[in-house]
């Protein structure tokens, strides 16, 4: 993912149904934890959730 672009993902669940949402990717940050008297480093994206706009449909009467 890159720096900025918007990705479009379909079909998220969620507990009221599906919904689709753009991912926008913020940057990179390190984290670390122990874990069994270890220590766990790695990195995770950072994201953005954008939600698309509903198409208004036009009713009929």
């Amino acid at each position: 993912m890159l720096e900025g672009k918007k990705t479009l993902v379909k079909g998220l669940k969620g507990k009221k149904g599906s919904y689709n949402a753009y991912l926008i990717t913020e940057g990179v940050k390190e984290y670390s934890y122990a874990k069994d008297g270890k220590e766990v480093k790695g990195f995770q994206h950072q994201l953005k959730l954008e939600f698309p706009q509903l198409k208004q449909t036009s009713r009929k009467k």
